[in-house]
């Protein structure tokens, strides 16, 4: 496909200094990003400047610089698809633009996530705890998931609920990165045994460190004032504004779900946002992939690959990474724990209820159609998981070859 006398043209590619030494460049079309020495980048520029590979390595010889161009080249072409046409034949097409509320208004997303919004939003959180810490019957219990005097109602009410707050977390995050310029989309996937609604900001590695934060905070900023007003509502109906109790049990539910969506972003041996937080401020490029690199190394299960790609991780990330791998493998214990011991019991003392119920009603009662309800609606989270397992398994398939610049 690539020769000596090969054109080379590129696609769109953005790119931003790391430092000194390497760039991050890559297509934003479909968010593939890569590291590269600047060598590697003066080649691509050179390709853009309609010269041959012939040419190119004419000049890398008279420079007396030894790398194999045309050997590059071919990693362009297919392995990083960086190449939109060789001579003049499409080889890597332009993906479609997938991005989700692209007519989004860029200035009310600016002026919903500018630093005078952040300050209401930490203003109302902080409101909240000090109430709660002031009075602790305010506090978020397990009880408040029981919106109704049914149970399985609640639970139907309290998930659907649920997935629309869980929306509106990553709608926080779409909004926050539409205003600095990052188109973004909202998919689902998993968190090791846990089904989870995303939002993809991939794009987001072209921005400095320190404008992400606005982006990769933004969920747990909305969770924080929503849980904050609640509070406050729940204050107001003690003081004589009195309200509807069953107002007054969906915020309760809401509190409740804020404090949760809170909690598990804490859990940063997944790839939560403060996981994403953590990875910024220490300027890791891809700490739990290579955690877990480190993982096969410990266990002899690496690969001559892999080996490779975790001795050319920079040593500041490695110091980083060989702390961080104990604190992982313990949080993935406990998760899985936590799935197989509660969740799973849970799950199926639940859905047993509810078939008997099923099996045990008139097919035209109330009580037949609530238990089959709640059937379908604790179907979806599992649903959700095999899903995103079997998509990140046929992903994982696909391995590419070591970029090769010798």
């Amino acid at each position: 496909m690539v020769n000596e006398s090969s054109f080379l043209t590129m696609h769109n590619l953005q790119r931003r200094k790391e430092n000194s030494e390497e760039y991050l460049i890559g297509r934003t079309d479909e968010s593939n990003f890569v590291i590269l020495p600047n060598i590697a980048i003066e080649i691509i520029d050179l390709y853009d400047q309609q010269l041959t590979t012939s040419d190119i390595s004419k000049i890398m010889q008279e420079r007396g610089i030894e790398v194999d161009v045309l050997d590059f080249a071919e990693n362009l072409v297919n392995d990083l698809q960086f190449v939109y046409k060789v001579d003049g034949v499409i080889i890597n097409d332009v993906v479609e633009d997938k991005s989700h509320f692209k007519n989004l208004s860029p200035t009310v997303s600016r002026l919903l996530f500018s630093n005078f919004a952040y300050f209401i939003y930490i203003l109302f959180l902080l409101v909240g705890m000090c109430i709660c810490i002031s009075n602790t019957t305010f506090i978020p219990t397990y009880q408040d998931i029981f919106v109704f005097d049914s149970i399985s109602s609640s639970i139907i009410f309290a998930t659907l609920l649920g997935w629309i707050l869980i929306f509106k977390h990553e709608f926080a995050h779409l909004m926050a990165a539409k205003s600095l310029g990052i188109n973004s989309r909202i998919g689902l996937g998993h968190r090791l045994v846990f089904p989870v609604v995303e939002t993809d900001m991939s794009n987001i590695v072209l921005l400095p460190h320190n404008k992400r934060y606005r982006a990769l905070l933004a969920g747990m900023a909305w969770d924080g004032a929503l849980f904050g007003i609640g509070v406050v509502f729940l204050l107001l109906n003690t003081i004589g504004i009195e309200m509807n109790i069953v107002l007054l049990n969906i915020i309760k539910l809401i509190n409740l779900h804020c404090v949760l969506a809170i909690a598990f972003q804490f859990m940063f041996y997944l790839e939560t946002d403060m996981y994403y937080v953590f990875t910024t401020y220490f300027k890791c490029n891809n700490l739990l992939h290579n955690t877990r690199l480190y993982i096969r190394k410990l266990t002899k299960r690496i690969s001559k690959e892999q080996t490779i790609e975790l001795q050319n991780i920079d040593q500041y990330e490695k110091k980083i990474m060989q702390k961080y791998v104990w604190f992982y493998l313990l949080g993935v214990i406990w998760a899985i724990g936590i799935f197989i011991i509660v969740s799973i019991p849970a799950l199926l003392k639940f859905l047993s209820i509810a078939i008997m119920k099923a099996l045990h009603s008139n097919i035209l009662s109330i009580a037949f159609w609530d238990a089959l309800i709640f059937i379908a609606i604790s179907s979806i989270p599992t649903g959700i998981l095999i899903y995103s397992w079997i998509k990140t398994w046929k992903s994982n398939r696909v391995s590419n070859r070591p970029i090769s610049l010798d």
